[in-house]
């Protein structure tokens, strides 16, 4: 695991996290009650790698066993750590088969993802996430690029209001991109992400593979 100093973020990319595996026995006793409560076998089998690569990843920088590691969650639905080692901040986000995991320390983080896809009607739904200002532009756009700023957009304010731990108790619409303290990040090709990390500006951003042991 590399050392996290202060004010630097790890950016971990776990691909095809749709295969479980041995990542049952890492689970806590909630967590698989969550797992089989999902109607679909993909999205339990992604529920459950994604969360044990989570916690093999924390528990990596604080040096536990990763099913020893334990998560609370916000009033609205944040996962922090539950323990005296509460100077790691983390955020998780996912899009498909494909999962990003934030660490830092000391400051709250937000990270979010999307895969860019076609068929989503973004013309339809940019109301519900673009300001007005932001709206006006939008429509100027020519139809390709909608669907690109679309997304860029959605993952800026998602990460943002992720990083105060509010998610959507903040309308997205009320807020305006080039006024938040938020990084586009490249990781997966046809994707767009970001981060924030709105008490503190990272020094260094490191981007990590992680891989399932």
């Amino acid at each position: 695991m590399p050392k996290l100093g202060p004010k630097e973020l790890h950016v971990w990319l776990l691909e095809d996290a749709s295969k479980p595996g041995r990542c049952w026995q890492l689970l806590s006793p909630d967590e698989r009650k969550r797992a089989v409560r999902f109607h679909k076998k993909c999205d339990a089998d992604g529920f459950i790698v994604r969360r044990a690569a989570l916690r093999q990843i924390l528990g990596g920088y604080l040096d536990v066993p990763p099913e020893t590691v334990k998560l609370a969650y916000n009033a609205h639905g944040k996962p922090f750590l539950n323990d005296a080692l509460g100077s790691l901040e983390f955020n998780v986000s996912h899009s498909g088969s494909v999962a990003l995991v934030a660490v830092t320390r000391d400051h709250p983080i937000g990270i979010d993802i999307e895969v860019i896809t076609n068929d989503f009607p973004v013309t339809e739904m940019a109301p519900e996430v673009f300001s007005p200002g932001e709206l006006a532009r939008f429509f100027q756009l020519p139809a390709d690029a909608k669907q690109i700023e679309f997304f860029r957009t959605w993952v800026a304010k998602e990460a943002f209001l992720k990083a105060l731990g509010k998610g959507l108790s903040i309308e997205p619409n009320t807020l305006e991109v080039n006024a938040l303290p938020v990084d586009f990040i490249k990781t997966v090709e046809g994707s767009a992400s970001a981060i924030s990390m709105p008490t503190c500006l990272p020094t260094k951003i490191s981007h990590l593979h992680f891989s399932l042991s």
